[in-house]
């Protein structure tokens, strides 16, 4: 039986990864014992590297090219990761040493290169491969640390903690290291730091942060008010007092709409999977404060829990919702936005199976409904009844009416 293609990826890059790792021991071993032996730990940590970042181009899905040349890997992986290949400049000094360390050549090697000092910006790149690799080739969960800012003190520090507690992941002193630092020295991808300001999830290879914002909520809801309409409160013909079910919360923005519509006397349900975006969102409805338009009211009223929609909705009674609301993680992001990245990192991205969505419309009384880019059918989703879009819209939500 042929293995899937990404179970032969892992094993690939974990097979890179292995025969670095055998190199940096032996240039390890080298250098402790027989500090003079220039030319083979020089060979040894060259080789190291090299496998490294065929690791990681094998976990980005480039097949690596048959070549020492660690210039030429570097321009490869600048091409995916420009943060990455910068890390690996340093050890360019080490390309003599790929070839010309084997045979009894005239050409010299260099003399001048501080070894230690190569094997330390080895390490580097390998604790930032590491990171990389561990989530891009198994597609497995995001390797994230937790910090404060550099000036803390005890309350931010509890606060910190309990961030750890909830989240199950390690809480780091930052002292006065940069957010790339903690990366590098932790061997992970992103930070989350707890400041007095905010929390937001830190990815310092692409210089870009998240944390929570209504986003275009507030806009939409004025919109409305404005007698414009909103094209996903029409699909779901809301009016005040109805019940919504959002199964795949988010930031919550959508959430955040419905809930104004329904106003007080209705309610909003959301389940957010992934257990930090979850943690964000819900911390986020309760404490970020926004004025105007009724937005922070209608965050505050939205009933945020962490959980897959896939194993709840088969334990939700019959038509319990007035309309159960999903919106899939597209195959293009809408939105251009470098922000918008760390969502399409942490997010659900596997396909929502025909099963779901019937279950969707056991549960809901009135419909089910479905947010799709134009153009891009969503797999499994029946056949709906109709579809709604705004004017010049990108996306349009597809209606579903209640099963049997």
């Amino acid at each position: 039986m042929t293995e899937p293609h990404e179970n032969v990826i892992t094993q690939l890059v974990r097979a890179w990864m292995h025969k670095g790792d055998q190199d940096l021991k032996t240039s390890r071993v080298l250098l402790e014992q027989e500090a003079s032996l220039v030319e083979p730990i020089g060979f040894h940590l060259q080789q190291a590297i090299e496998k490294y970042l065929k690791a990681f181009l094998t976990a980005s899905g480039v097949h690596p090219p048959r070549t020492h040349d660690l210039t030429d890997l570097l321009q490869i992986v600048g091409k995916h990761d420009p943060a990455l290949a910068q890390a690996g400049e340093p050890a360019r000094i080490l390309d003599p040493y790929a070839v010309i360390a084997r045979y009894p050549e005239e050409t010299p090697l260099p003399q001048t290169v501080d070894m230690p000092t190569a094997l330390d910006h080895v390490e580097r790149v390998r604790r930032l491969v590491a990171a990389r690799v561990s989530t891009r080739a198994a597609g497995g969960p995001l390797a994230y640390v937790i910090t404060t800012s550099r000036r803390t003190d005890a309350e931010l520090t509890e606060r910190a903690r309990r961030w750890a507690a909830r989240l199950g992941r390690p809480l780091v002193e930052r002292s006065d290291r940069s957010i790339a630092r903690v990366c590098e020295d932790e061997g992970v991808e992103a930070v989350l730091t707890v400041t007095s300001e905010r929390v937001g999830l830190v990815f310092p290879a692409d210089d870009v942060e998240y944390f929570f914002h209504p986003s275009m909520a507030r806009t939409r809801i004025r919109n409305i008010k404005e007698g414009f309409g909103d094209p996903m409160v029409a699909a779901m013909a809301l009016e005040p007092g109805d019940s919504v079910l959002d199964c795949t919360l988010g930031r919550a923005t959508d959430a955040t709409v419905a809930s104004w519509a329904v106003g007080e006397e209705g309610r909003v349900v959301g389940y957010e999977a992934n257990p930090l975006l979850a943690a964000l969102t819900i911390d986020g409805l309760a404490q970020y404060e926004i004025d105007g338009a009724g937005v922070q009211e209608a965050m505050r009223r939205i009933e945020a829990h962490q959980g897959d929609c896939r194993e709840l909705l088969p334990t939700m009674d019959t038509c319990s919702f007035d309309v159960v609301y999903f919106d899939p993680f597209f195959g293009q992001m809408l939105q251009k936005s470098q922000a918008m990245k760390p969502l399409r990192r942490i997010g659900l991205h596997e396909p929502i199976g025909r099963e779901t969505y019937e279950e969707a419309r056991r549960v809901a009384s009135r419909s089910v409904v479905i947010k799709q880019r134009r153009g891009e059918e969503l797999p499994h989703v029946p056949e709906p009844d109709r579809a709604v879009s705004g004017g010049g819209s990108r996306v349009e939500y597809l209606v579903l009416q209640p099963g049997s």
